[in-house]
């Protein structure tokens, strides 16, 4: 039983050392690699508390945490946003979700299972809803699911019958379902799995030294079943990836995710860093691209090389499309702490005429593609990029000692026009052309730019694409065959 006074020593322990002060000073965001590195050594170590206990343990945090801002003597659940008076453990109405599933890599409560009692990823939930999710991955559904409408509570929530709605959906079950969480908590679901991901990179915990499993995003449900286990494992994997990126944009930081975030820290003495600061998420989480990869012509081979300089094991999925954005069998990489992977193209994905790849995994991981011409000529080196978006700028070169190229890729949602528009340095259009009317989904062109547009050393190329786009611009030699070297765009928007 626990106590009134209990009770009142943690609601003062939270206002005294809640707030983050120099809690980031830390941190390294010179590159996604020390990005991660250093957030993940600030947040990692937590202290645990117990699941259920008659001291302290997680229904106390989370009432506290999940409390009706307009009712303290009642707690808000995760996705019916029901109001509930606060009853702790064994009531009927609500109890604990672990938004990423037990069955994912950690389902037995034991004392040296930090993830299990993690209260960054637990949310009191509504016992019927929380049943109805199961272990089902986060993505969009459609108005052919299931609906699990919300009730109206804190100004948000209520209303049902037309998707999506302010209600949840969900179809099919287990790895393969789909839950939609409704729109109001869609960031909250995102930023606690994106936690979740760096918080736990295998290894020890540093005080205890009781295992940890390494918990990774993927795209790719059937990853997700072949690492469903009933017992502890040392890797396991969550999603969907690129859905719960664009939930985090759709859904942004709220007061009351940042007054949640504030009790848990004065309990476990860590933060969720994408609360705090959510402009890292795409930083660490969102896709990397290899847009360059084979060339119009030239006999040449393609070496592809992995490094991971970071002080944690890593791994790397790696896509490859067709130049129509045909997509092709994906190889999952795992590369040893400061490990180093040299292999060609062919090796890789035997038989597979590869156009472009889609890359995600640790960032600490850095991908370079070399070419080497067959017949004689230079090498090239074309690395990963992240920069995506609508317009980028190229400052043209001399077109008797260079040409000037893109490769670029759509990766928006449907068909993409991209043109290409000459700029003078007085800011004035001279000249424009479409370079691809409707490039396909995840489909790359690749253009030199001396077939479209005049001669004029010092104007710029201004790129406009329909769709978001990733593009590495490519310079080469005229004389030598084939050689490419990238340049990093300006990214516009």
């Amino acid at each position: 039983m626990k106590t009134l006074f209990s009770i009142l020593l943690i609601s003062i322990s939270i206002q005294v050392s809640a707030q983050p002060g120099d809690y980031y000073d830390s941190v390294n965001t010179t590159s996604p690699a020390a990005l991660w590195l250093s957030l993940h050594d600030l947040i990692d170590d937590h202290i645990r508390f117990p699941y259920t206990s008659s001291t302290t343990d997680t229904w106390d945090i989370l009432e506290m945490a999940d409390e009706d801002p307009t009712n303290s003597a009642n707690i808000i659940d995760l996705y019916k946003n029901a109001s509930y008076p606060k009853q702790g453990g064994g009531n009927n109405f609500y109890n604990r979700e672990h938004v990423w599933p037990s069955s994912y890599g950690f389902p037995n409560d034991v004392v040296s299972n930090y993830p299990y009692t993690d209260c960054h990823h637990l949310f009191l939930c509504d016992s019927g809803y929380n049943s109805s999710r199961s272990n089902k991955p986060f993505r969009y559904c459609s108005e052919t699911c299931d609906e699990k409408p919300t009730e109206a509570n804190d100004g948000r929530g209520g209303g049902s019958g037309t998707y999506p709605g302010n209600s949840n959906w969900t179809s099919g079950s287990l790895s393969f379902g789909t839950w939609e969480t409704w729109d109001g908590r869609k960031g909250d679901v995102a930023r606690a799995i994106f936690y979740m991901a760096i918080r736990y990179e295998g290894g020890v915990h540093g005080d205890s030294g009781a295992d940890e499993p390494d918990l990774r995003l993927t795209d790719d449900d059937g990853v997700i079943d072949l690492f469903k286990s009933d017992g502890n494992v040392d890797i396991s994997y969550m999603g969907i990836r690129s859905d719960l990126l664009r939930w985090h944009e759709q859904d942004p930081v709220d007061d009351r995710e940042r007054r949640r975030n504030d009790v848990i820290f004065s309990f476990q003495g860590n933060r969720n860093p994408f609360i705090d600061h959510p402009e890292w998420v795409p930083m660490l989480f969102a896709d990397r691209w290899v847009a360059h990869v084979t060339r119009l012509g030239g006999d040449f081979q393609a070496t592809l090389t992995v490094t991971n300089p970071g002080s944690q094991a890593g791994r790397l999925d790696l896509h490859p499309y067709d130049i129509m954005g045909n997509p092709l069998n994906p190889e999952m990489l795992d590369i040893p702490e400061g490990g180093h992977l040299q292999m060609t193209s062919e090796d890789l994905f035997p038989g597979l005429d590869i156009s472009h790849l889609r890359i995600n995994g640790t960032p600490s991981c850095v991908v370079t593609l070399g070419y080497r011409g067959k017949t004689g000529g230079g090498t090239a080196h074309v690395l990963e990029t992240r920069s995506v978006g609508t317009r980028f700028i190229l400052y043209q070169g001399e077109w008797d000692t260079v040409w000037d190229g893109m490769a670029i890729v759509n990766v928006g949602e449907g068909p993409a026009v991209i043109e290409g528009v000459q700029v003078d340095s007085a800011g004035n259009e001279v000249f424009r052309a479409t370079i691809s009317p409707d490039l396909a989904v995840n489909g790359k062109t690749l253009t030199n730019f001396v077939t479209f547009f005049p001669d004029n050393p010092g104007h710029r190329i201004m790129i406009e694409s329909s769709q978001p786009a990733v593009v590495v611009f490519l310079r080469g030699s005229l004389g030598a065959e084939p050689f490419l070297y990238q340049t990093e765009p300006i990214l516009i928007r």
